[in-house]
């Protein structure tokens, strides 16, 4: 449990970040990730920077890896490595060399030391060229709950320049906080170009900080802090400026915070195993109160009126939600209500993430699920439907500048994950160059963003079905492994991961637990491998700029080739019964689509052609003889409907309890579901017959964290389970100064 003044049993090294060092001839900024030496800067990652904190807090005393893994890592499943890649990104840093060291020392099968002069040369020392200073604090050093901006404090930040002025005359202090207010305030000319400055990080704790959200003043942030993995969120407040996070709502599981307009109160979403609510907690008091009532699995997006007290907006997806996800809008009249909102869509538009414009008049949403989604702009009033982006990918937040010219979003859609701009004057995208980075928001009155800092890891792990039996990471490393598929003898599996530094397909021996990397894809995002029937080739797709294209690797000469180019959306392929062919669901414009994608040999490209049927994923059976595929409906959540694979002719109808994670095992599906156990941790195991619909439980399943929506696999034997699995999340909250270059 947090409390106000600790976030948790660990060692407090947060002011560790607010204090610059000089190593050598060398000037660190920790908080910002900075290494600079004259007109140099260079930007370290964050396990980086850790591993020369904790050299650099014993100057010339040898640290072993084991400790620096221990302190830095705290994860199970990361190999040795990471250390020697940290120490080689702070050599590369400091101009240093391994044969004759200047800066770090490695002690040979120990560890290493730091054997430059250290310095610290003061702390909460403002990042260079920044304006920021930390706001006044009477009878203290650190802000505290009864020192967070009241209204009259916004309506300040909003107050002319050059009354502004006469009024710094007064004191000092109130030249250096209104000075900072005063700059971040005024607004910038629509149109220009969006650039980020300052970037530094602002939550230094164990665990991982998610959503933040920043007051309209841009000077205090609240964000739902997960302790450890597998832990409940937790709501925290903290100032912009890096102070002591504070624990609010205590007790409740809070996740997706939203500012009140006035920054007086916070609203949240609260759930238990068999409740969802839209919570609001004060502030000042702490009192709390129950807004409205949300599907219990349901994922919920929520937003706070820019400058309306008594309006929200939210929408609520459930697990496998095909469609009729739509805006809606609660007010407060004597209590909160919901109210009419009538706006363009169809039936089954997924519309989520509402976001109000700082000047009240939109809202900002995303239509489409992840990974073909966009950004769509509505009047509050409703009505007509703007299509902003046209990137079709999947967008992890957005927000919207202060003078609501633009927004700033999260995407995938160049290959990586990072931040982009994009003007509502021509609709342009441009990058931000904040990579691994997610859910951004903007003060509505100040040209600051907080960000998310994505930070976690993955790992390939096989899940034994029989009682007492643990699951093993069966490739372990210090990156990220994705999406998997498992040949037909059980004998390789070939996974997405990108811990080389790139998204690539890799691949892995069961039996010799031997890795190797298959492909070499610049500037692409890898994704969705599926090995053919006969287990010599793998399909997978590659993404770039919105684009989408089919890919084949054959493991017995190692060539690699291009199938097909697809200009839509893609949600998924899966090779065709005679092994050459391939169906794919796909976006035409107007609905889901089932593809056929015909090809002759297997050395062949080819064009896919639409079908009637209309579906959100293809895979394949064999029931009684006769090929089928198996499809996920547009209209029913769990829905499926059998087909045979020549003619198209239904079978009949199957329907599953919603869910994303299941996958055709002989003529049954399997899926996994959180089960309503006290215990968090438990996962069942469903089995689904295709034939009659009958649905069993295999196992119960404890203890695992599967990675997002992504489908597993099962053995050949049917004894195990291979999917990846989150081994780690240290994401932290980043801050910055968003600048337009005409503002200046």
């Amino acid at each position: 449990m947090l409390s106000e003044t600790q976030t948790d049993q660990s060692p407090d090294r947060s002011r560790d970040y607010k204090q610059h060092l000089r190593v050598g001839g060398f000037r660190v900024d920790p908080g910002a990730l900075v290494v600079q030496s004259g007109d140099d800067t260079v930007r370290l990652k964050p396990k980086a920077m850790a591993v020369l904190l904790e050299l650099a807090r014993q100057p010339g005393i040898t640290v072993s890896r084991e400790e620096l893994l221990d302190r830095v890592w705290e994860s199970t499943y990361i190999t040795p490595g990471v250390v020697g890649h940290a120490i080689t990104a702070l050599r590369r840093a400091f101009g240093d060399q391994l044969e004759q060291p200047a800066y770090i020392e490695t002690i040979p099968r120990i560890g290493y030391r730091l054997i430059a002069p250290v310095e610290r040369i003061g702390s909460t020392h403002p990042v260079e060229g920044s304006t920021d200073q930390p706001p006044p604090v009477p009878g203290g050093n650190e802000p505290g709950i009864d020192q967070l901006p009241s209204q009259e404090h916004v309506r300040a930040a909003r107050t002319p320049w050059r009354v502004a002025l006469l009024v710094l005359a007064a004191t000092t202090i109130l030249l250096a906080m209104f000075t900072a207010a005063w700059w971040f305030a005024r607004p910038a000319p629509a149109g220009g170009i969006v650039k980020v400055t300052d970037v530094h990080r602002i939550t230094f704790a164990t665990g991982s900080e998610n959503n933040p959200r920043l007051n309209a003043a841009g000077d205090w942030l609240v964000y739902a802090r997960t302790a450890r993995l597998g832990a409940r969120p937790e709501l925290t407040l903290q100032s912009a400026y890096g102070t002591e996070p504070i624990l609010l709502a205590q007790g409740d599981h809070a996740e997706r915070p939203a500012w009140s307009p006035q920054g007086r109160s916070v609203a949240y979403v609260w759930r238990d195993q068999k409740r969802c609510e839209i919570r609001i907690t004060n502030i000042d008091d702490r009192s709390r109160q129950t807004v409205a009532a949300c599907p219990k699995d349901s994922v919920v997006y929520l937003d706070w009126s820019s400058n309306d007290d008594h309006l929200m907006a939210y929408t609520a997806v459930e697990p496998a939600q095909t469609g009729g996800a739509r805006l809606q809008l609660l007010r407060d009249q004597g209590g909160w209500h919901p109210v009419a909102f009538d706006y363009e869509r169809g039936a089954n538009n997924l519309d989520l993430y509402p976001r109000f414009s700082p000047d009240g008049r939109r809202i900002a949403f995303r239509r489409g699920s992840n990974p073909s989604s966009d950004i769509y702009l509505v009047s509050v009033n409703g009505g007509r439907v703007e299509r902003l982006t046209e990137v079709r990918s999947t967008i992890t937040g957005f927000d919207w500048l202060p003078d609501s010219s633009g927004l700033v979003f999260a995407s995938d859609h160049d290959g990586r994950q990072e931040l982009y701009s994009v003007a509502l004057a021509d609709h342009t995208v441009r990058p931000l160059d904040l990579v691994d980075a997610s859910s951004p928001d903007i003060a509505a009155h100040a040209w600051r963003m907080s960000f998310q800092m994505e930070d976690w890891r993955s790992t390939l792990t096989e899940v034994p079905l029989h009682a007492g039996a643990e699951p093993r990471p069966l490739a372990p490393s210090s990156g990220r492994d994705q999406a998997a598929a498992l040949s037909p003898d059980g004998r390789r599996v070939v996974f997405v991961s990108d811990r080389d530094g790139s998204s690539q397909l890799w691949s892995l021996d069961r039996s010799s637990g031997k890795t190797e990397r298959l492909t070499d894809h610049p500037g692409v995002r890898v994704d969705m491998p599926t090995i053919s029937p006969d287990g010599q080739r793998v399909m997978y797709t590659t993404r770039s700029r919105g684009h989408q294209e089919l890919w084949e690797y054959r493991f017995s000469d190692e060539v690699r080739r291009r199938i097909s180019a697809i200009p839509m959306s893609l949600r998924n392929a899966i090779y065709a019964g005679d092994g050459r062919s391939l169906w794919y669901v796909a976006w035409q414009g107007k609905r889901w689509a089932l593809y056929r994608c015909e090809r002759g040999s297997a050395d062949q490209a080819c064009n896919g052609k639409e079908t009637p049927l209309s579906a959100l994923r293809v895979e394949r059976s064999r029931l009684a003889g006769v090929d089928v595929l198996v499809l996920a409906s547009t209209v029913t959540a769990g829905g499926l409907e059998i087909v045979t694979e020549q003619g198209l002719r239904s079978l009949r109808d199957v329907t599953l309890p919603p869910n994303d994670r299941w996958t055709v095992v002989d003529d049954a599906v399997w899926s996994l579901h959180a089960t309503d156990a006290p215990d968090d941790d438990d996962i069942a195991l469903n089995s689904t017959s295709l034939l009659d619909g009958t649905t069993r439980e295999l196992a119960r399943l404890s203890g695992l964290r599967p990675l997002g929506l992504t489908p597993f696999q099962a053995t050949p034997d049917r004894k195990s389970l291979v999917l990846p699995t989150v081994t780690a999340n240290s994401s932290d909250v980043g801050f910055a100064r968003l600048v337009d270059p005409a503002a200046r």
